[in-house]
């Protein structure tokens, strides 16, 4: 389906560029001669009668005439006008044309994708009517927000969405938008000097960025326009921040300094040099654009704290979908499921699957059925806690209201007082 899709988009994207390749020059040399007729033939001529009248002052003004448009510079401005026309009206004409293969698009998705998504589960979530539904999605948006660096973003929903967010949330919110901020103005020593002075430094991965961001540091100041010897000693200076990495990163400090040795102006990231094997081979990786992306994406996380569900939420979610659609008329059919499980098999990364299964009755738990702890520690059914209570050995317990009986694993007496509910996440 994706394939097809994709077929479709790139065949818009080839008429459109057709159209462009077509059109573009001849518009462009259309509106540049009347451009050129407005300025010769009329601003021009303005111009110097202004000019002309402030010299000679007020009373020599009187003398001194508007100046008018010629017959002929009238009929080559109307030319070109009509000629800019035309093409205009040849390249809407062409643009309809182009509706079809658009539509096509559209009647493609509604082919082979599916608009009501509804009745896939049984114990479906109403996501808008629910207020407690809603505002659980809100607050993953929200984080996921965070988690992405798009602080400003986070905010607005939160405002809006009038979301309960405690003091440390909002405390990280405010960091964020802080060293996002800085990030993109390229100041990284003010991140760095941020952070150490910070509660981050406690914070998994902490020492690895704030390699990175020294990293990317020395990036920037080869990358600065300046003069090539000043901003390679520049480097060379700040590179004295790798002493504290020197035992953990050593191979990778080599790495950098060697690509600062060897710097040259062609190694620019817009434009690099890729007959020049030195950079082809070692350094080119350390003056990818991508890098500033993925550091900053690292940022986010640390400062924020979240690691967003959303993007496996999406990611199971897309791979379930056309499996559940598949069978969506036996789901309507026959309730398969009583539990919020798929009934299907989804291979995501790093798996975790949390479920209990009563030893006495040998069923799975589910939200009717949950697991309950006795007192003596053992895990069984709700079920089995019902039919055990309800045996003839039960018997009323001397002290307190409650109700005694044997466990099953062990000789110790349960009191159903005693017993709670397990929930796993």
């Amino acid at each position: 389906m994706a394939g097809i899709l994709n077929e479709d988009a790139n065949k818009v994207v080839e008429e459109l560029e057709k159209l462009r390749e077509k059109y573009e020059s001849p518009l462009k040399k259309s509106v540049g001669m009347i451009q050129i007729y407005l300025k010769e033939l009329i601003d021009e001529p303005l111009a110097e009668v202004k000019a002309a009248r402030e010299v000679s002052g007020a009373a020599g003004a009187e003398h001194i005439s508007e100046p008018t448009l010629s017959v002929s510079g009238q009929v080559m401005i109307e030319k070109e006008v009509q000629k800019t026309r035309d093409l205009v009206s040849d390249i809407v004409q062409e643009h309809r044309n182009l509706h079809k293969v658009v539509s096509r698009c559209g009647k493609d998705l509604d082919k082979h994708f599916e608009a009501d998504l509804s009745g896939l589960l049984r114990n479906e979530k109403d996501a808008e009517g629910v207020v407690e539904n809603r505002q659980t999605i809100n607050k993953l948006m929200y984080e996921y927000f965070l988690d992405t660096g798009m602080s400003e973003v986070a905010e607005a929903l939160k405002r809006e969405a009038e979301l309960p967010i405690d003091s440390k949330e909002e405390k990280a919110s405010e960091d964020l938008k802080i060293v996002i901020e800085l990030f993109r103005k390229r100041e990284i020593v003010a991140v760095i000097e941020f952070l150490e002075a910070s509660i981050y430094k406690k914070v998994p991965g902490y020492t690895n960025l704030l390699f990175d961001l020294h990293r990317q540091h020395v990036i920037f100041l080869l990358e600065e326009n300046k003069d090539i010897k000043l901003k390679k000693d520049e480097a060379l200076t700040y590179c004295r921040n790798f002493q504290t990495f020197a035992v953990e990163k050593c191979d990778e400090i080599s790495h950098i300094m060697g690509a600062v040795f060897s710097y040259s102006d062609t190694w620019k990231s817009s434009t690099p040099d890729f007959k020049n094997p030195v950079w082809k081979l070692r350094y080119k990786n350390l003056f990818h654009p991508n890098n500033w992306l993925v550091v900053e994406s690292n940022l986010a996380k640390l400062v924020s704290k979240i690691n967003s569900p959303v993007e496996v939420l999406l990611t199971i979610g897309a791979k379930a979908m056309p499996s559940m659609l598949s069978i969506k008329n036996v789901l309507t059919r026959s309730p398969l499921i009583s539990s919020e499980e798929l009934p299907i098999s989804v291979e995501i990364p790093n798996p975790i699957h949390s479920t209990f299964t009563c030893p006495i009755l040998k069923v799975q738990a589910t939200e009717s059925n949950p697991p309950i702890r006795l007192g003596c520690g053992h895990v069984i059914s709700k079920e089995a806690v019902n039919k055990l209570s309800a045996n003839r050995n039960t018997r009323n317990t001397r002290h307190g209201n409650g109700f005694r009986w044997k466990c099953f694993y062990c000789p110790e007496d349960v009191n159903m007082q005693e017993t709670k509910r397990l929930r796993f996440t």
